[in-house]
């Protein structure tokens, strides 16, 4: 009932030629879910949680169907090549978008113990921000447990990863290696996909680790 009254109120306010725009900002002001224009929208959000879950789904089950027909899932036209998942154009055309922004570190690192406060707060999982958090942690079971079997599997050789090469082991996935910092398939995964112009300092330290690699076989 309330929605239709925002409704009939935004066409005597604009009258009877009132776009889409208008109406979804009139939605959005006044706390409405702009898809179903009947439930109250989630704090912060422009949705209900009922219609974010229909979307979310709607889009996965979308991009699960292009992957399958092998198409990209950026722009849903192009093809894409192995096993990549957005075409070649749509890549540069994101790589090119990221390098133009500018970031702001003291901004992004406020916003993140901005949101861990208030899920803190909430009593609601600080790592998935869905899920409640267990009794007496920040967490909720399904993180915790994942948590836990990450730490796991990056322990369970024994060794820290800084000391991994001095043992004969793979700096990455721990396996043994003759020679080099990395073994072969984790130097071709970690750079598969990276772009020719790397001015990322990560994507220095891969290329470095790589060279590295590629010198030691031929040794």
């Amino acid at each position: 009932m309330l929605a239709e009254n925002i409704i009939t109120a935004s066409m005597e306010k604009w009258g009877n030629a009132v776009t889409d725009k208008e109406r979804y900002q009139d939605l959005k002001d006044h706390g409405i879910c702009v898809y179903c224009k009947t439930a109250p929208a989630e704090d912060g959000k422009t949705t209900c949680r009922i219609c974010r879950e229909k979307q979310r789904k709607q889009t996965a089950e979308k991009r699960a169907a292009l992957r399958a027909l092998g198409i990209c899932t950026e722009c849903g036209s192009r093809k894409v090549y192995g096993d990549e998942k957005i075409c070649p154009e749509c890549a540069a055309r994101k790589y090119a978008s990221n390098r133009k922004q500018k970031r702001d570190p003291e901004k992004e690192s406020q916003y993140h113990k901005n949101r861990r406060q208030k899920f803190i707060e909430m009593g609601i999982c600080v790592k998935c921000g869905k899920r409640k958090a267990e009794n007496g942690k920040t967490r909720c079971g399904i993180c915790n447990a994942m948590e836990r079997e990450r730490i796991k599997e990056y322990r369970g050789h024994g060794i820290v990863r800084s000391e991994r090469p001095a043992y004969g082991m793979c700096y990455f996935c721990g396996s043994h290696i003759l020679k080099g910092k990395i073994c072969p398939e984790c130097a071709e995964r970690v750079t598969k996909n990276l772009p020719k112009e790397r001015d990322n300092k990560q994507w220095r330290l891969y290329e470095k680790a790589r060279i590295s690699q590629i010198m030691a076989n031929k040794r």
